[in-house]
């Protein structure tokens, strides 16, 4: 008995010692390798999408028959800023034409639909036009003889001549800004809400921050 006992022992010794030495991954250890090889799958994913995506080609040289590359970056927005500015001016004479008014003259509607029920004086109406006007005072006589717009004066001020916009100049403005803003949708909308919103906040930073 004593004899079987001592060389089963004697075998488990020899595959103790012939059993490969192997030693458990703690569990850290294996996070980490985990976490390793997914950030290599990222970044091969990016190297692998920027690689096939080109940047979009501009072709605002085109546009202006211009062979020559432009002097920096920022011109070209520049440059693409006013070229869209003149194609959206555009849309909006060709929606205005329905309602005989101008763009300058639909500014000024606007504005004064705006500041309802009280009158503005000339000089106020051109502070909040988008595009300066040296002669809003007849740019205004043009809408009062149209029937659009009337002056007032002021009540506490009798020397002040405001204007105000008229009922006629009301319903027309309304006519007006339904179809500008139908021709700018089906113009821009293709952008989608994300996009649009991303434009207006580049553009107002552009505006609003002075070096």
């Amino acid at each position: 008995m004593r004899g079987l006992r001592e060389r089963g022992a004697q075998q488990r010794a020899r595959l103790s010692r012939a059993a490969p030495n192997v030693h458990p991954c703690p569990p850290r250890i294996a996070l980490v390798s985990h976490v390793i090889g997914l950030a290599t799958i990222i970044l091969l994913t990016i190297v692998v999408v920027t690689t096939i995506v080109p940047a979009m080609r501009r072709g605002l040289r085109d546009e202006l028959q211009q062979t020559r590359p432009f002097e920096s970056l920022s011109v070209e927005v520049y440059l693409e800023i006013l070229r869209t500015s003149q194609v959206a001016g555009r849309w909006v004479v060709e929606a205005l034409r329905p309602s005989g008014l101008t763009p300058a003259q639909f500014n000024v509607l606007r504005i004064l639909r705006g500041s309802r029920p009280k009158g503005l004086a000339s000089s106020r109406v051109a502070e909040r036009m988008i595009n300066h006007d040296p002669d809003v005072t007849r740019l205004i006589d043009r809408l009062v003889a149209a029937g659009l717009v009337e002056k007032q004066r002021d009540e506490r001020d009798r020397r002040v001549v405001n204007v105000a916009i008229t009922k006629a100049g009301l319903t027309l403005t309304e006519q007006a800004s339904k179809a500008v803003r139908l021709r700018l949708e089906s113009e821009m909308d293709f952008l989608g809400e994300r996009q649009l919103n991303a434009l207006a906040d580049l553009l107002e930073k552009v505006r609003t921050t002075q070096s």
